[in-house]
């Protein structure tokens, strides 16, 4: 995802990703539900994108880190929560300036965008960073271009069972 640049998030899904204004409600509900369902907290959002969770679950007192692949994307975070992004993979190792456990880690709609292999990969290290996953991917989407390895819940579910995370079908 390192190639993810302006072009990508100033037409994101046919929408401006730096139009913060028009995701906020959205953003901002999530981090209500995060706040209310699981009371983290630590949280690390893989796959951060401009850090709006990151920003939003921090407003709510939860100490909250975020990841992404695109350096255009964290440059373009808000200043203030800057300091709490870096540009790092999901495939890779924490960063050593971060903490290395938390108590939630979100990896929303990112997996899609990597190989088969990768996206392995990243699970492994959602799984060695938390006891609680908060994980979603499009099962549909395939004519996104973007979308390298679109599967059904069931193929992400049997990969977080390899390491004893299990779906909550209640969630």
């Amino acid at each position: 995802m390192a190639g993810y640049s302006g072009a990508y998030y100033e037409n994101y899904t046919g929408h401006n990703y730096h139009d913060e204004e028009k995701w906020s409600l959205l953003y901002e509900r999530f981090a209500d539900h995060i706040v209310e369902d699981f009371s983290p907290k630590t949280v690390l959002d893989v796959g951060c994108a401009f850090g709006y969770v990151v920003k939003y679950l921090r407003a709510r007192g939860v100490e909250a880190w975020g990841i992404d692949t695109s350096s255009y994307a964290i440059q373009h975070a808000d200043e203030r929560i800057r300091p709490f992004l870096r540009v790092a993979s999901g495939c890779d190792p924490l960063p050593g300036d971060m903490p290395q456990h938390y108590d939630l880690v979100l990896n929303i709609e990112v997996l899609e965008h990597l190989t088969m292999e990768d996206g392995e990969r990243v699970i492994a290290r959602l799984c060695s960073y938390a006891d609680t996953v908060l994980f979603s991917s499009t099962g549909e989407d395939i004519d996104n271009p973007t979308h390298l390895n679109v599967q059904q819940p069931e193929y992400w579910s049997a990969l977080f069972a390899k390491y004893g995370f299990y779906k909550n079908l209640l969630y």
